[in-house]
């Protein structure tokens, strides 16, 4: 499951890619402060959304794994 990904995760991707293309757009005197606030907020969104969904695998893997030793 670690090659697909939750919905959440792709619009997450999604609205990153577009809140990108908005930044550029700033003003000048804005894009430096307010842009780059912006754009690390939602990568740091994205990011721990994928952290989680790994996490997650990783917890179902286990689980499965520790129910087939015993």
């Amino acid at each position: 499951m670690a090659e697909e990904f939750i919905p959440i995760v792709q619009r997450a991707y999604d609205f990153a890619v577009n809140l990108y293309l908005h930044v550029n757009r700033f003003p000048r005197l804005h894009k430096p402060l307010i842009g780059r606030e912006l754009i690390g907020l939602v990568l740091k969104l994205l990011n721990t959304l994928v952290l989680a969904n790994r996490r997650r695998d990783n917890d179902c893997r286990q689980m499965a794994f520790s129910e087939s030793t015993f």
